[in-house]
């Protein structure tokens, strides 16, 4: 592309050669000149702009007809500043001492270049949309120095208001001279004329024109400042108001990531205070120029996250690594000791599954892989959703005993100076494409009900207020929950431990149960291990000897492999930074292809699922569903993307169902060792009512006879172990179920 060269000022004309000039600059030429104004400026900078364009090879390839309908034209301003010339210093200080000006002349340049190009006058005012410029203001940085000043933000659309029309010019008449003019308002303030616009004419009297005049969409949304993991912890979230105009209207929907380019301005608000007497009080917004979202983008959120020459250093020493799974589970919070399997689940859930939405109507999976964590108190639960919040690149952080089902999905507020009905995002929404930690899961109650749709279908709908819509809430649900009563009780199930709902704990691809178990080996590595962290920095010598030798495991076959491997890690060099750890996930997941099943991982996720069928219905189990095989594909080709590999290897499904087989046992195993996946919400006798059934069986092989009498029950019972006082409610419920008839006499 050729460069824009400096040319010496043309003389300014006497009538003006811009048509569209009193539309961008919002005077007419002659009024600007007798104002004693810098004509001259404006007029060789909309020359210089005009053969920039003309000579811009991504303008001249774009369709003129494309640009009028859209109304505008991205300016990429980095691109902008090396290819327009010598006189980009000047341009660059017109940019920050009056950027309005700018953007004007840019625009009107844009309308004359496409004039020429469609041969004739465009149907509407063409905008001159400035974008990637070289620096991003945080929203902590935008106070009263930067108010006039152009800036650059990104922020979580927290709120999205209506569109509405606002006055921008009417026409008025003179009831004296009756002469027509048009009188524009800039902040769509409606004012009448102070004075007629003819010469000798001392009317201020005027009549509106309604019907001539003209309106602007405008829309508001509140942008809110991206969590950084654990930076500034305790500190607010800075929020900031931007208002769309035009074709930046209906951009973006609360939840999106937005990038947003714009003035920074000052509005005035009145503050009631007591008796009647009011406070004059400012705030700053920003009157966007340009906005990029991601409502449109499916991967956007975490390709927003940049990289260094250091960064990618980094990652590809992580990728190098010689077990690069075990390396990242020693990183994920490295002070909670042991729990090797629920942190392999946990990392797991960070580089997610792939979403798969075939089209309109038609079936969808989701990629995100939700987890469980409940067990006894001081098991760290609270502190590994700690960890997953600070290493996950788009992540929130909430507290079930102080949240409701509008803090998590999406509430309907009334806005305090429209008087509208507007959205805010909770926190489902706020995550889309991330991460949402929910600690104290069993304290919510009732608004469990909440989360059914947005975990399974990934969409969040609403139906308040009279807005009927449907939000997106792409998010990894990871809750940690305290079971009833502060210890988790073993004759329970889960269901009744923390009070959920079967189905949703039927939505949770991994369940694992944290017990505080008294071992003395694991009782003494694990004091040792406190002591130094919190002591001397002398290494730990049960941490410098080989895990799998000195802590009993209870690994069965299939798992152990993993288990194993995960242990003998070596503990020095083990945890990769928090920062280095996000910026790998995030690269990842942006740049590792979906991984694809292999013959050999086909086999293994097959043959594992079908025998959890066998098992279940040879046992007369609740049936098995393909939620089972869902998560284990989305926690295979998690796995196969943690190492950056296209396909998923007979080794990654191995990973996988041994992660899978620990949930399992934990979750599902009864004194048997067989998945009961009634225990998620059947009733808490169901370990007796299986007992006594599996004794009844014993003893009709035995005896070769299927009818009992009472009395031969009773004494079954007994021999059991039985509490004699329940035994007419288990036989209710055997009754019940058909295992046993009842005959009459």
């Amino acid at each position: 592309m050729a460069e824009s060269q400096s040319t010496p000022e043309a003389p300014v004309p006497h009538e003006c050669p811009f048509s569209s000039w009193p539309m961008y600059m919002g005077r007419t030429w002659d009024s600007m000149v007798e104002s004693g104004e810098n004509v001259g400026f404006c007029y060789n900078a909309v020359l210089a702009f005009f053969d920039h364009f003309k000579q811009d090879e991504m303008y001249e390839r774009a369709k003129a007809e494309d640009i009028e309908d859209a109304r505008s034209f991205n300016v990429d301003w980095s691109f902008f500043m090396t290819t327009f010339g010598d006189g980009i210093d000047i341009v660059v200080g017109l940019l920050e001492m009056d950027p309005s000006l700018l953007t004007n002349l840019l625009g009107l340049a844009l309308f004359e270049r496409l004039k020429v190009r469609l041969r004739r006058e465009p149907k509407q005012k063409i905008h001159a949309r400035l974008f990637n410029l070289p620096k991003i203001n945080s929203l902590r940085s935008l106070k009263s120095s930067v108010v006039n000043k152009f800036v650059s933000i990104r922020g979580t659309a927290v709120r999205v208001s209506n569109i509405k029309p606002q006055l921008s010019s009417m026409r008025f008449r003179c009831s004296s001279c009756t002469e027509e003019f048009d009188e524009s308002f800039a902040d769509g303030t409606y004012k009448m004329p102070e004075k007629c616009q003819t010469p000798r004419c001392r009317s201020k009297t005027f009549h509106p024109d309604v019907s001539q005049s003209t309106t602007v969409d405008i829309q508001r949304i509140k942008l809110q400042e991206i969590s950084e993991g654990s930076q500034d912890p305790g500190r607010v979230p800075r929020n900031v108001e931007v208002e769309l105009a035009d074709d930046l209207v209906d951009s973006c929907v609360p939840g999106d990531l937005v990038t947003c380019c714009g003035i920074v301005r000052m509005a005035a608000t009145v503050q009631k205070r007591g008796r009647g007497t009011t406070a004059s009080m400012y705030v700053c917004y920003i009157e966007a120029n340009s906005i990029m979202s991601t409502k449109k983008g499916e991967e956007n959120k975490v390709d927003q996250i940049q990289f260094s020459h250091k960064d990618l250093l980094a990652i590809n020493k992580i990728f190098k690594a010689p077990d690069v799974f075990g390396l990242l589970v020693k990183s994920l919070c490295p002070h909670i000791f042991g729990n090797h399997m629920v942190k392999a689940g946990l990392i797991l859930s960070l580089f997610g599954g792939v979403s798969r939405v075939k089209g309109e109507g038609q079936l969808s999976t989701r990629g995100d892989i939700h987890i469980l964590l409940v067990g006894d108190p001081g098991l760290g639960k609270s502190q590994l959703l700690k960890a997953v919040h600070a290493i996950a690149p788009r992540g929130v952080y909430v507290v079930g005993s102080y949240s409701s089902s509008a803090g998590l999905t999406v509430s309907v507020l009334r806005d305090a100076v429209t008087g509208d009905f507007v959205l805010e995002a909770g926190a489902l929404v706020l995550g889309d494409q991330g991460v949402c930690c929910i600690d104290e899961f069993d304290k919510m109650k009732t608004d469990h009900q909440a989360l059914l749709e947005a975990m399974e279908q990934q969409s969040v709908s609403v139906a308040k207020a009279g807005i009927v819509c449907s939000l997106r809430s792409r998010t990894c649900v990871i809750a940690a929950a305290n079971p009833v009563g502060g210890h988790y009780d073993k004759s329970k199930t889960i269901a009744e431990n923390i009070k959920m709902s079967g189905p949703l704990l039927s939505r949770f691809d991994l369940v694992f149960i944290l017990l505080d178990k008294p071992d003395e080996q694991r009782d003494t590595l694990l004091s040792e291990h406190l002591m130094n962290f919190h002591g001397s920095e002398r290494p730990s010598r049960g941490l410098n000897v080989s895990l799998a030798e000195t802590i009993p495991t209870q690994s069965h076959e299939g798992d152990s492999d993993l288990l194993s491997r995960l242990q003998k890690t070596p503990a020095r060099p083990s945890a990769v930074p928090p920062g280095i750890l996000r910026k790998y996930i995030a690269y990842a997941k942006k740049y590792c292809p979906p991984p694809k099943l292999s013959e050999g991982a086909l086999r293994v996720l097959q043959s594992f699922y079908i025998d959890l069928r066998e098992k279940q219905s040879s046992d007369d189990f609740t049936p098995v569903t393909t939620r089972q095989l869902e998560s284990l594909v989305r926690l295979a080709e998690a796995r196969a993307r943690l190492e950056m590999r296209p396909t998923i290897s007979k080794q990654d499904a191995l990973d996988v169902v041994a992660v899978m087989k620990t949930s399992l046992r934990e979750a599902f195993d009864d004194d048997f060792q067989l998945f009961d996946f009634r225990r998620t919400v059947g009733a808490s006798k169901s370990k007796m009512v299986k007992g006594y059934i599996s004794v009844l069986s014993q003893k009709s092989r035995s005896t070769g006879s299927t009818i009992f009498n009472m009395a031969d029950l009773r004494a079954y019972a007994l021999d059991a172990g039985m509490e004699m006082a329940r035994f007419d409610e288990i036989l209710d419920v055997i009754c019940h179920q058909g295992t046993l008839l009842m005959k009459g006499g």
